[in-house]
């Protein structure tokens, strides 16, 4: 059973705590199946518990494969934080104005409202004449945090995105 933790936790590392409980539930039952079966076939315990945990595979490669569909901790922060966002969006009423017009509740709007932000974010720093050092330091918190949120814009079905994810 040991062996079954360290694989577990290779496995789950770095998955948000919903997601790495799904998948733990998940491997146990895949885990349990495959020894039964094992001692079903007439295997000893230890080799049956052998059998399943190499009928489990590569925990990196598990890993790895869920962190392409599953919700990872730092994507789970980021839209826990991400809150503020969209917060201060609805809170400005000059804000709520120029949306009014144009809702941006829909990923063809939203990638539009995303590349004009860009755009005049960009445009905003290259006339204030800023050096490229500093424009790529400032600038690295936010490419960061939208290649978090591309990520799960592309695991969580549109139905389920929170307002953050439009903006």
């Amino acid at each position: 059973m040991n062996e079954l933790n360290a694989w577990l936790k290779i496995a789950t590392r770095t998955l948000s705590r919903d997601a790495a409980a799904r998948s733990r539930a998940e491997i146990q039952e895949h885990y349990d199946a495959a020894r039964e079966a094992a001692l079903a076939s007439g295997a000893r315990p230890e080799d049956a518990a052998r059998r399943a945990l190499l009928s489990l595979g590569d925990a990196y490669d598990t890993n790895c494969q869920y962190r392409h569909v599953m919700l990872t901790s730092q994507e789970a922060r980021t839209l826990r934080e991400g809150n503020w966002e969209a917060r201060f969006v609805c809170r400005s009423s000059w804000l709520k104005w120029v949306f009014a017009s144009l809702p941006i509740y829909t990923p063809a709007r939203s990638r539009i409202f995303r590349t004009a932000r860009w755009a005049l974010m960009l445009g905003a720093i290259i006339l204030a004449g800023t050096p490229g050092w500093l424009l790529f330091g400032g600038l690295w918190p936010i490419i960061w945090v939208e290649f978090i949120r591309a990520s799960l814009r592309r695991k969580l079905p549109v139905a389920l995105w929170p307002r953050q994810l439009y903006l």
